[in-house]
């Protein structure tokens, strides 16, 4: 399914010809992705058993941070599209007519890890587009990624964030005792928990 227009917000449902609300382009999305919960990078499955989500985050950070040269290559050479539309967070969904961006092993066009500064000129970016990606990330690196999305981002472009049910995440972030997080996210900490 392509991604969101650059202007005017979700996917289309192209069997009909119309436009997705936010709600209904994330589930479709989600019921359309293809090979779930499974890694591109060897072994990573395997390893799934033995080392825990936040051990796996920290190996494709490093992997990805170690081949920061060849992510600035890639960088520039996609930098040359016009229009130049990023998808930051990409997670192996990749977008056509988009530069996908993301951690090592998730199949992208740009391997990096989007809390150091994007690897795009100033101002050049019509769209940047972000997934299923702050909700991963501390209060503090999610602020980062988005100074980094208005830095690259062209005058008059357009930045696009989904998240999952923020208002449940809020929710379950305020209220003492809640279990709503360890249900919806078993044993995956996050910068925000108390």
């Amino acid at each position: 399914m392509p991604g969101p227009d650059a202007r005017d917000g979700f996917g289309p449902d192209e069997a009909h010809g119309t436009r997705l609300s936010l709600r209904e382009y994330l589930e479709v999305r989600d019921a359309e992705s293809t090979g779930a919960g499974r890694s591109t990078i060897p072994f990573a499955d395997a390893l799934r058993h033995v080392l825990g989500p936040t051990l796996r985050l920290y190996g494709k950070q490093l992997a990805t941070n170690l081949l920061g040269p060849v992510g600035r290559r890639r960088a520039a050479a996609a930098a040359r599209r016009s229009p130049l539309r990023l998808h930051l967070g990409s997670g192996g969904n990749n977008l056509d007519g988009w530069v996908n961006v993301d951690l090592v092993g998730a199949r992208a066009d740009v391997a990096w890890d989007l809390r150091r500064p994007l690897p795009f000129p100033d101002g050049s970016a019509e769209a940047v587009f972000l997934e299923h990606v702050l909700e991963h990330m501390s209060v503090e690196d999610g602020i980062t990624v988005l100074r980094h999305c208005g830095r690259v981002l062209a005058p008059g472009g357009v930045v696009r964030v989904g998240v999952p049910d923020a208002g449940l995440y809020a929710t379950g972030y305020a209220e003492e005792g809640s279990d709503t997080l360890e249900r919806l996210r078993p044993r995956r900490p996050t910068g925000c928990s108390p």
